[in-house]
This record gives structure tokens, sequence and C-alpha cells, in this order.
């Protein structure tokens, strides 16, 4: 009861035109490459730490818009470019994470000030801290991207067997019904 009453909820124009529009590729992925840099700009960052309600605004917008971008890609739609879509979001959120994550290993300075008096009792230095970070976002972040889009270019290459296995039939199928 419970299933069809929300495929019928789901199914209404009201949910499903702006349901479509937020599951577009392009759409998941900038509104999730958008929360991932808007919130890493040293004024907002600064303020996540000291407001819980910016906190909660700003892990909320990370997990709203990593759900849409991940619903994206491991249920890539055919009528919107299939799996290789899919292929390209992950290159190219790795790319612009990538970035992220270089700003904050490679930067000589301090971007979130927030953090200046507070690494003493891990041992480091603030900076030290920033760099860690973003070596952290870097090396294990950037490795579930990596290994969706490997996963993703398996399924792809299996597509594909499939397609020319059915047009070999299709073609062997054909070439009996002439003998």
């Amino acid at each position: 009861k419970w299933r069809r009453l929300t495929g019928q909820w789901s199914a209404a124009r009201a949910f499903a035109v702006p349901w479509q529009a937020l599951t577009h590729p392009v759409t998941a992925f900038l509104l999730h490459a958008a929360a991932i840099w808007v919130w890493h700009l040293p004024s907002l960052y600064d303020a996540t730490v000291s407001s819980e309600v910016m906190h909660a605004a700003q892990h909320a917008s990370f997990v709203v818009t990593a759900l849409l971008f991940w619903w994206v890609v491991l249920r890539p739609s055919p009528a919107r470019g299939g799996t290789a879509v899919a292929i390209g979001l992950l290159f190219g959120t790795v790319m612009h994470t990538d970035a992220l994550s270089a700003v904050l290993t490679l930067s000589s300075r301090l971007l979130y000030t927030v953090y200046a008096t507070t690494t003493q009792p891990w041992g480091l230095a603030p900076i030290e801290d920033q760099q860690v970070g973003g070596l952290i976002m870097w090396v294990p972040g950037g490795l579930a991207y990596v290994v969706a889009a490997l996963a993703l270019v398996v399924r792809l290459f299996r597509e594909s067997e499939q397609r020319v296995a059915r047009r070999e039939a299709a073609a062997e199928d054909t070439w009996t019904g002439f003998r």
C-alpha cells in the first residue's frame, strides 16, 4: 500500500518535474560542485566552525547534493547519456575536487583562520593541519570517485559486449532464415 502510494505521489507532475530537473546530470554535477566549493570559501568555512546553524546547513547541503550526484552516477539514464555520462561526471568531479585539495595542500597561506589556535594539542602548526586536511580530501576522498569510475567502465564494457552479442545473434538468425 505504501509503495503504491509513494509511486502515485512521485508520478505527480508537482514532484516529477522538479525531480527530473534536479537529477539531470549537469544539474546534479553543478549542485554538488557548488556545495563543495562554496562551503570551502574561507569566510563561510570559518562561520561553520563557530555557528551550529551554519555547520548544519553545510552538512545538509553536502548530503543532499551528494545524494543527487550519486543517484545520477549510480543509476545512469540511457536517455541522458547513460554510463558514459556518469563516467564523465565522475571525471569532472575528480578534477574539481583535486583542484580544491591541491589549493589546501599546496598553499603556504593559512586559509581558515579559525584553526589558528586549535591545532597545537595535535602537535601541528595551523598550516600543517590545513595541508593534512587537503591531502585527506585529495587521496582517500578522490579514491571513491576513481573506484566508482572504474566500476562504471567495467559496466560500459559489459553493455558493449551485450550489444555486440545481440547484433551477432540477430545476424545469425537472419542468415539462418536465408538457408
